[in-house]
């Protein structure tokens, strides 16, 4: 392994020189392009603030305008009738003053924004209002003179008292209806100004203006909030206004935008016409400042943002420029370690080279150990096989019953012996095993080896439920020792029981954990610690037969693929055996 001294330069290296200027140039760059976009971000919002706004008051004004023509019509539609019905018996000259009165007020059923309804000719009027008040009179009230001189089509007058309320006012409109030999007569309606202002303040947006205005100019009801007190519709707006309005309202709303005067609130307006009464207008108004409040808040915050993104850059800016300066100071410091690296690196791998052949050596006797040992114990192990058996042949049937159970317990301390060299030797084989990875179906194992013992053994009531499709990436060895183990175990803690019952699962979860569960005789969890401890056993040999090793070898092949291993019990109810196995992937 071969590492090249570091190359280093000072400051004094033209490079460097150029690499400090241009983080200079970058960050001016960077900042005066996030300016530039941050006022562009500013106008454009700005003019989406003000389209929004104008799309508000103009669907603002239309819905008012719809509601102010449901009002007119209902009252001039009421007085049409009121007229009509009066002509059917004998008309306003001739019919009986009281059942003339009678009938306008039996008209008189609009809505709430109606208050009184009248006729009038050049030399008679009558009015009936709600409550009390009846009115009768030989020519027409000084406020309706204007029309009879004039002659609209409609007439809109300025507001007035009512007579039998004078706190109340009132707006009287009238439209003129069919009258023999030409002669003017019109029928009318007085609007509760009280009941249109509680209509407008119900929908009034924040310092905001609603207006019912004139063709002249004339302000008939208004209401206003916060700085829209200070807005040009005060009383009578202006001559020159009120032709701008005009020209610019024709069948649609139109948006405005005007100061009445110098220093007054700017304002923005959106004025209706509504039908059929041509002579008035439905103005809706906002401040310049309430409908650009939003976006004043969003422009500070953008202006803040983009004054700290400058503050930011311009202290990374300062620290790289110090990193530059420390790089030097440092350059000194790894010139002296990098002369020393090369050396130690070769030290560091002569002791790895040699710790790896002590470790090939280590390994070499401990497999020339394990040879050794299992001839050295198993060639006296034979040699006391065999001459108990000569034994046995010799005596035939003349030993007597104690000297064959003794020559039986020398039989079954041999096959113990062996079994025991044979466990120590599967487990150190399990630890120096090169692994394979080839497709492995734990649940085709599990099956092959139930069906093994039940063949074995005689025995054909084995209720068996194992999971299909459980298959992993693994060296096929090991896994059929693992699943033959845990089998074996299942089987030899269940045969005193009526029927065995083995079940193979997996859980699918953040890791894949399987578990082999049988209804034996299981275990007391007291103790469960030493169930995966080589040669330790939880219940007599008498009773269960074994060597300890099965268990313990299933932790090695276990613990070899990463995985761990646990034990659930319940004396007499069974055991489970769940374990995972994270370095052999799901096939």
């Amino acid at each position: 392994m071969n590492h090249a001294p570091v190359q280093t330069a000072s400051l004094s290296d033209p490079r460097l020189t150029r690499l400090r200027r241009s983080v200079f140039a970058y960050a001016g760059i960077i900042a005066a392009i996030a300016w530039v976009y941050a006022m562009a971000s500013v106008f454009v919002d700005r003019q989406q603030t003000r389209a929004a706004a104008r799309t508000a008051l103009l669907n603002f004004a239309t819905g008012l305008n719809l509601h102010t023509e449901a009002v007119l019509a209902d009252g001039l539609g009421s007085a049409q009738a009121a007229a009509s019905h009066l002509e059917a018996i004998g008309g306003i000259r001739h019919a009986e003053e009281r059942e003339a009165l009678r009938m306008l007020r039996s008209d008189l059923v609009g809505g709430a924004y109606v208050d009184a309804l009248f006729v009038a000719a050049p030399d008679r009027f009558m009015a009936a209002a709600r409550g009390d008040y009846r009115e009768a009179a030989s020519r027409p009230p000084e406020w309706l003179l204007g029309a009879f001189r004039e002659a609209p089509s409609m007439f809109v007058g300025t507001p007035i008292p009512v007579p039998v309320n004078p706190a109340q006012r009132v707006i009287p409109i009238a439209v003129r209806i069919a009258a023999p030999a030409g002669e003017i007569r019109y029928a009318g309606a007085w609007f509760d100004i009280e009941a249109l202002h509680r209509r407008y303040e119900r929908t009034l947006p924040a310092d905001a203006v609603i207006g019912l205005m004139t063709e002249n100019g004339d302000i008939l009801a208004r209401v206003v909030s916060g700085a829209a007190a200070d807005l040009p519709m005060s009383t009578r707006i202006s001559s020159t206004e009120r032709q701008h309005i005009l020209r610019a309202v024709q069948q649609q709303p139109t948006i405005l935008e005007f100061r009445a005067q110098a220093g007054s609130a700017g304002m923005m307006y959106a004025v209706s016409r509504p039908q059929p009464a041509a002579a008035l207008l439905t103005v809706v108004g906002r401040t310049h400042r309430s409908i650009m409040a939003s976006w004043r808040e969003r422009m500070l915050k953008m202006v803040i943002v983009a004054s700290i993104s400058s503050i930011m850059l311009l202290l990374l800016t300062l620290a790289l420029q110090h990193y530059a300066k420390e790089l030097d100071r440092a350059r000194k410091a790894l010139q002296g370690a990098n002369e020393t690296l090369e050396q130690r690196v070769a030290e560091r791998t002569s002791q790895l080279a040699l710790a790896n052949e002590r470790l090939a050596a280590a390994n070499d006797e401990l497999e020339a150990f394990s040879a050794a040992a299992s001839h050295d114990l198993r060639s006296p192990l034979t040699t006391i096989s065999g001459q108990a058996g000569l034994l046995e042949l010799r005596l035939n049937e003349s030993a007597d019953p104690e000297v064959r159970k003794r020559l039986d317990r020398i039989h079954a301390g041999v096959r113990g012996a062996v079994e025991v060299i044979d466990g120590m030797l599967s487990l150190a084989r399990v630890s120096r095993h090169e692994l394979a990875c080839e497709e492995v179906s734990l649940s085709g194992l599990v099956r092959q080896c139930i069906d093994d013992i039940a063949e074995q053994h005689g025995r054909i009531d084995i209720d068996s439920h194992v999971q299909p499709g459980l298959i992993v990436m693994a060296d096929p060895r090991l896994m059929k020792s693992l699943v033959f183990n845990l089998v074996s175990n299942a089987w030899k803690y269940s045969v005193g029981k009526p029927r065995v019952r083995i079940e193979f699962s997996c859980e699918e979860g953040h890791e894949r954990i399987y578990c082999l569960r049988d209804h034996g005789v299981g275990f007391d969890m007291a103790h469960a610690g030493n169930l995966f401890q080589p040669f330790r056993r939880l219940h007599s040999a008498t009773d269960f037969p074994g060597t300890g090793v099965g268990l313990a070898l299933v932790a090695r092949i276990v613990n070899r693929y990463g995985g761990k291993i646990w034990a659930a019990g319940v004396v007499g109810e069974g055991a489970a055996f769940h374990f995972t196995l994270p370095l052999a992937s799901a096939a």
